[in-house]
């Protein structure tokens, strides 16, 4: 079975090398890697010219990552075309446990885990933490059909799907951007086709998370736009139901916190009762981190809770923008 591995890099000179050496090493060797440079503008060209023999593709200007995904596939041999980012990390084994996958079980992409590279850094181990982490997480093996499940979802970082299903699909939708859910628009899209996604819970990819907390704000805001966007495009999918019904709630009970705080209603049950509904934006994190600070004795939860209110409220945000401005119609 020969594989393509795709990888779309715009600035990447700090870990494109790295990444490189990795996916040389691998212990399958029946693949070839793709790399196609979006318009960087610092030494990653250098770079990718000492690896004669990875295939490197350029964009003139930057095009967006799905732009360059839909180009590394075209440009492509394999039967199967494995995904994943410039700022990762991959175990040795990565390609060989992916193709077993693919050998053994009847389904049309694999998906894996990711975690933080750089688990030393504080906010690095908040993202891998969060109510609203990007990093997916299987805690068992489970094969996608039809739709999403609750909390489970895929991230191109690491992603495998046969060729004949992204050709089927016309690949990446470059509606998205820069912001996000491309991978899930992509996976929703293979499910409700009639395919089927094995999340497996042995394939690890590390990834350096951000370390800015301005970027990740900035990042998040940009999540909520990708949402936005999914939502418009596949109504009907969990994902929207639920992240509607979230943000609904979080939006309805927002607006509730100047009435309690400056509106008496005359009534101490029903000033009880808004107080509660105006809090629940603030609780939900609150309660997720002690439960986790309980049951894994980690006193860092207690520093999470703000950040992931302050997540939340960016990720509202830019759905609410979003949605004004008509993104994704």
């Amino acid at each position: 079975m020969f594989l393509s591995v795709v990888i779309p890099v715009r600035n990447g000179e700090k870990y494109i090398g790295k990444l490189l050496d990795e996916l040389i090493e691998q212990t399958y060797k029946n693949y070839e890697i793709i790399v196609v440079n979006d318009g960087s503008n610092d030494n990653t060209s250098n770079i990718l010219k000492k690896y004669s023999s990875v295939k490197v593709y350029h964009n003139d200007r930057s095009m967006g990552a799905n732009f360059s995904r839909n180009l590394g596939f075209n440009k492509s041999k394999g039967e199967i075309i494995v995904f994943t980012d410039v700022d990762c990390s991959v175990e040795r084994d990565w390609l060989e446990k992916i193709v077993s996958i693919f050998m053994e079980k009847d389904v049309d992409a694999v998906a894996g885990q990711i975690f933080a590279e750089n688990r030393d850094r504080f906010l690095a181990r908040f993202l891998e933490s969060s109510i609203l982490t990007p990093a997916p997480k299987y805690r068992k093996d489970i094969i996608l059909s039809e739709d999403f499940k609750p909390r489970i979802f895929i991230a191109t970082a690491n992603f495998a799907v046969k060729r004949e299903t992204l050709l089927n699909l016309n690949g990446f939708d470059p509606i998205f951007k820069h912001y996000g859910s491309d991978d899930m628009d992509f996976a929703y899209r293979l499910l409700r086709s009639g395919g089927k996604i094995y999340c497996s819970s042995k394939i690890k990819v590390y990834h350096h998370h951000r370390t800015s907390l301005l970027k990740i704000l900035k990042r998040y805001y940009e999540y909520g736009k990708g949402f936005t966007i999914f939502k418009r495009k596949h109504p009907e999918s969990i994902f929207s139901i639920l992240t509607t019904i979230f943000t609904s709630l979080l939006y309805i009970f927002t607006a509730l916190i100047p009435v309690s705080l400056f509106i008496n209603l005359g009534n101490i049950y029903l000033n009880s009762f808004i107080y509660f509904l105006a809090s629940l934006p603030f609780l939900t994190p609150l309660l997720y981190h002690f439960y986790f600070l309980i049951k894994k004795r980690n006193l860092e939860r207690i520093l999470y809770i703000p950040l992931d209110i302050l997540v939340i409220y960016f990720t509202a945000i830019g759905i609410l923008v979003s949605f004004i401005q008509g993104e994704g119609k």
